[in-house]
């Protein structure tokens, strides 16, 4: 799969999960955390889908534990609409600035 197509289809499913939370929110309103909480949980799970740590001949990833850390400190639909607002945000870099990123394409 091409690169930009990988990318768009990133972009557009973190829009229409980003969409689903909003509505779920909607229908059952939950207290959302402190804004500052949520930027910086989103920050870290961007910067955690970014750059992995590299060992032997992979990589491993601190997204899971970063997300399941936002879960219990913010709870489940901050959670998501912070993992969803970061793969958002690393959909838009990857496809304005591929070459930045390590790619195996």
């Amino acid at each position: 799969m091409k690169a930009n197509l990988r990318n768009l289809i990133s972009i557009l499913l973190s829009l229409a999960a980003l969409a689903f939370i909003f509505v779920l929110n909607w229908q059952t309103p939950a207290p959302f955390p402190d804004p500052l909480l949520w930027v910086l949980f989103a920050a870290l799970l961007a910067y955690t889908t970014m750059y992995g740590i590299p060992i032997g001949v992979g990589e491993v990833s601190l997204v899971p534990m970063v997300a399941l850390t936002a879960v219990f400190t913010m709870g489940i639909l901050p959670a998501a609409a912070a993992v969803t607002a970061s793969d958002l945000f690393y959909g838009f870099y990857r496809w304005n600035w591929p070459c930045l990123l390590y790619t195996s394409d």
